[in-house]
């Protein structure tokens, strides 16, 4: 609006420098003349005025048409960088679903076994099967089989939070295995030891699925978020429209 006000003002100056100068060089001088002012004076008097007006309209048209274009190409970039938000936003609901649905995986692993962890072959068997979802105790391989199944790209705060928690996971998992090994090699049972891999165990298994509810409220405020969006979109492109 203050643009617009002070292309207004420059205008209204111009106009008025054109009159003044219409009326200082031609319409004073014919007025305080001596000689008889012929009718041809007041035509051509007359011409120079129109020539005036009309230079000064053509500079208003020429002024509204540039500022139209200039607002235009405003809401067109912004609408461009509207857009742009609107992919990232789709985007990271879709690596937050894949990662939900992966968490969701890893805890029916061990939510819906037919047998407990209780010996190392039924521990083996829970970690191949974390190992066939992509599991692993590095951190750089879990890292590129989660990129896998997520293809975009993961923000490294949604990444970082998913294999913290299933690499812990998997290193309590294969602890808790070693810790049965070496009870079975000497021949001895300790208790305590075996007590307290289990609880590292399941504490690990629950830090799992509190991970995996953190990226449904998540997912639920960037769809929120998404929402909103597109609104603001639907309102550029009604402006662009009425443009």
């Amino acid at each position: 609006m203050k643009r617009l006000d002070q292309g207004l003002g420059a205008l209204g100056l111009l106009s008025l420098a054109a009159a003044l100068a219409l009326l200082l060089t031609i319409g004073i001088p014919i007025t305080v003349s001596k000689d008889k002012v012929e009718l041809k004076d007041w035509l051509g008097f007359a011409g120079n005025l129109l020539g005036a007006i009309f230079t000064v309209l053509a500079a208003v048209i020429a002024w509204y048409a540039v500022q139209r274009q200039i607002r235009v190409q405003r809401e067109a970039n912004l609408l461009s960088v509207m857009t742009r938000e609107e992919t990232r936003l789709e985007n990271e609901i879709h690596a937050h679903k894949v990662c939900t649905e992966f968490l969701w995986n890893v805890h029916a692993a061990h939510e819906y076994r037919a047998a407990p962890l209780d010996s190392i072959s039924e521990l083996t068997k829970y970690i191949d099967e974390l190992t066939a979802m992509g599991l692993s105790s590095d951190y750089i391989e879990i890292r590129r089989s989660l990129q896998a199944k997520v293809i975009s790209e993961i923000s490294p705060n949604l990444s970082d939070s998913v294999i913290f928690a299933c690499v812990n996971l998997m290193t309590s998992a294969v602890l808790l295995r070693t810790t049965y090994g070496l009870i079975d090699a000497h021949g001895v049972t300790e208790e305590p030891v075996i007590t307290g891999a289990r609880k590292n165990l399941v504490a690990k298994q629950r830090n799992v699925m509190v991970t995996r509810d953190q990226l449904v409220t998540a997912e639920i405020e960037i769809s929120l978020r998404l929402l909103r969006f597109r609104k603001r979109i639907e309102g550029a492109l009604t402006a662009v429209d009425h443009s």
